[in-house]
């Protein structure tokens, strides 16, 4: 599954054309070919704000200073949970946050450092 947040992302960070066309044939159109391209639902985009909202209330998250990649984050966790799948990620402690408030599988990348 290729998450379509991701892959908004990955596509932000590419500096030329050729990257461009290179990350969408090897990679964005071999997911959505095969049905495996996905992002959250009108739900999820809800739920999403739900949590957001749980994190100011809970931990004072002040959402002016909240980066578009956290924002991200939250909605990638909505939408691994809606597809119910399990998110690797580097990135624990945002998702460790984001998991005070919305129950989703995470795990860190492997091979694990331990």
């Amino acid at each position: 599954m290729l998450p379509a947040i991701v892959a908004q992302e990955l596509l932000a960070g590419v500096r030329t054309m050729a990257e461009v066309r290179l990350l969408e044939k090897q990679l964005v159109t071999r997911f959505a070919r095969r049905g495996r391209l996905v992002a959250p639902s009108a739900d999820g985009w809800l739920e999403s704000g739900r949590v957001l909202r749980s994190l100011v209330q809970a931990e004072g998250l002040e959402l002016a200073k909240v980066s578009k990649a956290f924002g991200n984050d939250v909605l990638l966790a909505v939408t691994c949970r809606e597809h119910g799948v399990c998110l690797v990620t580097e990135n624990l402690r945002d998702f460790t946050r984001i998991h005070r408030h919305l129950r989703f599988e995470f795990v860190g990348p492997w091979p694990s450092a331990s």
